[in-house]
């Protein structure tokens, strides 16, 4: 075949391929840096909500058992006999181990369910191929890369046993 008519069909093969090549990727791109609401994530978890509701009725039977006592310090005539007083410094007492009680609890709680979420997420980010999911302190995003929804459902699925890929 002559070089001067070969030329012009390799040079259009190669315009095509390139042009189908590009095409490609412009359709099948898949982003590899995305973001998720970390507190959207972390309100959303299954066991976020699971582990509230257990440390909210353990403050509501301490809190009923503290209110026991406020109403029968209340129903004591002698407000300043030594079982009043002593009744007061009960009462004082147990709101102190309330307090105490909540925050231990519900740091102690954060810090377990933080752990999961970066386990699950971790998972959920080489699932999908990601290189990079962006969390807290993201300033603006394009809402094409927010990954929080599917992330949400995923973690979920996870904590509930199901094994997903």
């Amino acid at each position: 075949m002559n070089k001067s008519k070969f030329l012009p069909v390799l040079n259009s093969v190669l315009i095509i391929g390139l042009a189908l090549f590009c095409a490609y990727m412009v359709f099948n791109k898949k982003e590899a840096i995305v973001y998720a609401d970390s507190v959207k994530l972390f309100n959303g978890f299954e066991m976020t909500n699971e582990m509230r509701a257990i440390g909210e009725n353990k403050m509501k039977e301490k809190r009923t058992a503290i209110d026991s006592l406020i109403a029968n310090y209340q129903s004591l005539e002698d407000k300043e006999s030594d079982a009043s007083k002593s009744l007061q410094n009960r009462i004082v007492l147990l709101n102190k181990e309330l307090q105490q009680f909540q925050q231990s609890y519900f740091n102690s709680v954060n810090d377990q369910i933080s752990d999961r979420l970066d386990a699950y997420m971790k998972e959920f980010g080489k699932a999908k191929g990601l290189k990079i999911i962006l969390g807290s302190n993201v300033l603006y995003a394009e809402d094409s890369i927010e990954i929080t929804d599917e992330a949400l459902q995923y973690i979920n699925q996870r904590y509930n046993g199901l094994q997903l890929k």
